[in-house]
């Protein structure tokens, strides 16, 4: 569990009704931003149904201290 301390995500086409969307992100680095307090960076991608990129983007997220 995380909190998403920032979000830059650049929507390509919008998910329409009917559509599934599937999220998948890769860590791609963690870093302490100060005492106790680490951040993971991940990449992020949304398709949908047909495989089709719908947003794309980087997100930041404190993890828990325990």
């Amino acid at each position: 569990w995380g909190n998403i301390t920032h979000a830059d995500i650049r929507y390509r086409s919008p998910a329409l009704t009917g559509d599934a969307s599937f999220l998948s992100g890769t860590v791609t680095g963690v870093r302490d931003e100060r005492r106790r307090v680490h951040v993971a960076d991940v990449d992020v991608v949304v398709v949908n149904q047909d495989d089709a990129v719908q947003a794309k983007g980087t997100v930041s997220v404190q993890l828990p201290t325990e």
